[in-house]
């Protein structure tokens, strides 16, 4: 996915279904392949691993397919893609200028201190244990962006297995994403 979105083809996922029927039943198709370029599916998951690299072999191994470490990094040529697609008036009117000069892209550093290493970090002296902390997310985001639709028939040779830790949000939503992870994983979000 991360890679079909940075190349901009209309690649679909075969083995990854969505069903948006459950959240609306009477337009929607059940089940059908992920095809989408201004959302993105985002798993959040914990780990007492060392290293993150590792969990997330563990995940590429069980579900059989690539997996992507979504960090500040890796986020920005994801956000650039959305940015190139935009078709606003502006954007097409600035193609009119008869300058030769760009205008310089501006990169936002995000504000994740619990982030480091390839993940967000819980101190082990918080008053929640990591596996709560991992709830608190899964919670809020359920509450905020509903629950994973995504089958995925890679994890379950007797069928496809629904993963409820999976998110789809905009492209352009992803920062506020780690903001809230961090927060979480900091001890102050308000939720």
């Amino acid at each position: 996915m991360y890679d079909a979105i940075l190349e901009g083809g209309r690649r679909e996922l075969p083995w990854l279904l969505v069903d948006d029927s459950v959240l609306s039943p009477a337009t929607a198709v059940a089940r059908r392949p992920w095809s989408n370029h201004t959302h993105i599916l985002c798993k959040i998951g914990m780990t007492t691993n060392r290293s993150v690299s590792a969990r997330l072999q563990q995940w590429q191994h069980a579900c059989k397919h690539p997996v992507v470490n979504l960090t500040p990094e890796t986020v920005e040529p994801l956000l650039s893609t959305q940015r190139n697609r935009e078709t606003t008036l502006s954007r097409l009117l600035s193609k009119l200028t008869i300058s030769r000069s760009k205008t310089p892209t501006c990169r936002r550093e995000l504000n994740v201190p619990s982030y480091k290493d390839g993940g967000f970090w819980v101190a082990a002296r918080g008053s929640l244990s990591l596996p709560m902390v991992e709830n608190a997310i899964h919670r809020h985001l359920w509450a905020r962006l509903g629950q994973g639709l995504v089958y995925c028939y890679g994890c379950d040779s007797d069928g496809p297995k629904r993963h409820k830790e999976w998110f789809r949000l905009p492209i352009s939503e992803l920062p506020r994403l780690f903001r809230t992870v961090d927060s979480f994983c900091r001890g102050v979000s308000d939720s």
